[in-house]
């Protein structure tokens, strides 16, 4: 087996029955290609992307959040996009905010999803605030960087 999944090697415990231990095993050289270093973070993208656009439609998520998300994403997008077919090369490394952005992401989702199974339609609240509020500024900063990146040195 290739990958993670080579790394990660479950063992059942037979004295101990319904009890899964994960042993972790190092990798034996990198089972990372380049096309899926370049993959992974478009599937992250349309994974949010996917979510908010499902939850809005559901009407689980104001018009305003999804809004913003999903400008967001397509922003970063298409400038990425732009640079390759400019043939500008750039990296984009996770950051602090893009870290948080997504602990918001994922907290603002489940809280609609469990809220609604429990109460009904979601008022907007605070979180939704912080939420687009932290998602404008860190795709600012990812926008940004790759801009700067993109025309630096070329």
């Amino acid at each position: 087996m290739i990958g993670i999944v080579d790394d990660l090697i479950g063992q059942v415990d037979a004295g101990q029955l319904g009890k899964v231990r994960i042993q972790h095993r190092p990798a034996v050289g990198s089972h990372q290609t380049a096309f899926g270093a370049a993959l992974d973070p478009v599937a992250d993208k349309l994974l949010v992307l996917s979510a908010y656009i499902l939850l809005y439609t559901k009407g689980l998520l104001p018009l305003w959040l999804s809004g913003v998300v999903v400008l967001r994403e397509f922003v970063m997008l298409s400038i990425a996009a732009a640079l390759k077919g400019l043939g500008r090369s750039f990296v984009t490394l996770p950051s602090r905010p893009g870290k948080i952005t997504t602990v918001f992401h994922v907290s603002s989702a489940a809280y609609v999803l469990v809220i609604a199974d429990a109460i009904g339609p979601v008022p907007p609240n605070i979180l939704f605030v912080v939420t687009a509020l932290i998602t404008l500024y860190s795709g600012y900063g990812y926008s940004r960087n790759l801009i700067a990146q993109g025309f630096s040195g070329t």
